[in-house]
């Protein structure tokens, strides 16, 4: 069992998750977390904050070897910026995601992970879907 050092031993934990996705050479990155936040030990250039917006959901861990589905979902994507997406070639699209953990005043726990951030997820995108309400 891996400790996370920011949450052993205590019941009142905050968490953000963080997002990198590479499509075609270009680098985006979010975050759930309410601000921008940089993180140099992950990446010199900020994660972009968008928080209600993004939603990923659980990973689920087996210690049996089976295929595994985490899916992301972004809402509010601007209209104007829809064409452009569509363009882009997201599958196949390199991903990582990490947790980052809060103190009770907001800020990054800093110690341990990388930079205070603990990678759940390398991989790529298989499928991904465009839905309108």
């Amino acid at each position: 069992m891996n400790v996370i050092t920011p949450v052993d031993g205590t019941n009142n934990i905050r968490y953000a998750d963080f997002v990198r996705i590479t499509v075609n050479g270009t680098t985006y990155r979010f975050t759930t977390a309410p601000n921008d936040i940089t993180v140099s030990a992950i990446d010199p250039s900020p994660f972009s904050a968008v928080g209600l917006l993004i939603k990923v959901n659980d990973v689920q861990r087996d210690i049996k070897s089976t295929a595994n589905q985490t899916s992301i979902t972004l809402n509010g994507v601007d209209p104007n910026t829809l064409a452009w997406v569509l363009d882009q070639q997201i599958k196949g699209a390199q991903i990582t995601l990490w947790k980052g953990f809060f103190d009770t005043d907001g800020n990054l726990i800093t110690t341990g992970g990388s930079g205070g951030l603990y990678q759940y997820f390398h991989g790529f995108v298989s499928t991904f879907s465009i839905g309108e309400q």
